[in-house]
Order: structure tokens, then sequence, then C-alpha cells
């Protein structure tokens, strides 16, 4: 979220990192990754691993679950 509006639509884990398998914050530039960033190291590591850890328990049940670089702006999402 930014001003009101959504910026990045994404599991958590694709939010932080440029490639599945990442282990730790890779992606630094995006919205949520800053939010995460600024807090406290101790803490923007649990949520990273839980984040993680949450999308590993995602892909076993569904394989195709979406890489990093598919982030979506959340100005390109249209619900029907």
């Amino acid at each position: 979220m930014a001003d009101g509006q959504a910026k990045e639509i994404n599991h958590p884990y694709c939010l932080m990192v440029n490639a599945v398998g990442d282990e730790c914050i890779t992606r630094q530039n995006g919205y949520f990754s800053q939010m995460v960033l600024e807090t406290d190291a101790e803490t923007a590591l649990s949520l990273f691993e839980m984040a993680k850890q949450s999308f590993d328990k995602s892909v076993q049940k569904w394989p195709t679950a979406p890489e990093p670089a598919e982030v979506v702006k959340a100005d390109d999402v249209f619900f029907e």
C-alpha cells in the first residue's frame, strides 16, 4: 500500500526476492520489501522466514505458484 492504493500483489515471499529459492531479501526496491527492511533486523528476518515457509508450503500444494518476476502491479489487475 502506498497513498491508500495497493502497489504490488503477490505472495509476500515473492515480493521480497528476485528468484524463488533466495534465502534472504534480495528484492530491496519493492514497496513491500522496503516496509519489511524498515523494521529492525530481527523482525525483518522473522517476517522473511515466515513468508518463505508459507510460500514453500503453497508450492507443495500448487506447484504453479507465481515466480517473483510475475509481480503484478495493482493498476494492472482487473476484476470481473
